[in-house]
């Protein structure tokens, strides 16, 4: 995996199928986790907080310009156009702040809505990185970070 890819959990896809997650109506967030666990698709039943079997909010790092539980995703869209359809949202940034966290790893994307705080997937950031120094943005694929 390089960095700056995104990498769906096996979990998600199947809470997808089951309603459990609804990317048209639901809220999303992303939140930055630690170098203390590596994510994988395969992670099992990760949720951003209790409720699942990998709580992923135990390894949260937040402050300054990332508050706890982590920075709603804006514009998003479920959509379908000439049979193709696709997930989108705004590029997610946060701004340059002396007290953000300085050991992001991972930036994890979950439902906010969903009873067990559900995650999607997560964002490999590449390496231990200090957004007190230069903050964060991520652009998504105008594709759409899911598409079908």
């Amino acid at each position: 995996m390089a960095a700056g890819d995104f990498v769906w959990f096996n979990a998600a896809k199947l809470k997808l199928g089951q309603k459990k997650i609804h990317l048209g109506t639901d809220t999303f967030k992303f939140a930055f986790i630690s170098n203390s666990v590596t994510p994988t698709a395969a992670t099992a039943d990760p949720c951003f907080g209790a409720g699942g079997t990998t709580n992923l909010a135990t390894y949260e790092v937040s402050g300054g310009n990332v508050p706890a539980g982590g920075v709603p995703l804006t514009s998003v869209a479920f959509t379908e156009a000439a049979g193709a359809i696709k997930w989108t949202f705004a590029a997610p940034s946060v701004a340059q702040n002396a007290s953000n966290p300085s050991a992001a790893r991972w930036a994890v994307v979950y439902s906010s809505t969903a009873a067990n705080l559900d995650c999607l997937g997560f964002l490999d950031l590449g390496g231990v990185t200090n957004l007190a120094a230069a903050g964060f943005s991520a652009t998504p694929p105008a594709a759409g970070v899911l598409t079908y």
